[in-house]
């Protein structure tokens, strides 16, 4: 199945374009995803979501379906699901 992905802030200037498709298999998890993403998308952008060791940081913010969601909490992804994924964002 194809997951449509909207990605914000730095994570859309890495990848040049505000939303990328990535197909993944039925039963996925959102790790699942953003692995895929990384594999299918530039270094920049690949370095920002995974670790050295290929797990994914968790500091990036995952919503679905506008939901925020917790690494801590494996979700499974369904068909026709909205993922926006959101570099963490620092200020003050």
């Amino acid at each position: 199945m194809v997951i449509g992905i909207k990605l914000w802030g730095q994570l859309r200037n890495l990848a040049g374009q505000e939303r990328l498709d990535v197909e993944v298999q039925a039963g996925s998890s959102i790790e699942d995803v953003v692995k895929n993403l990384a594999t299918v998308s530039n270094e920049k952008l690949s370095a920002i979501l995974l670790n050295e060791d290929g797990t994914c940081r968790h500091s990036t913010l995952v919503f679905v379906n506008d939901q925020q969601i917790s690494w801590d909490e494996p979700q499974l992804v369904n068909e026709g699901a909205s993922i926006t994924l959101m570099s963490p964002i620092a200020g003050g």
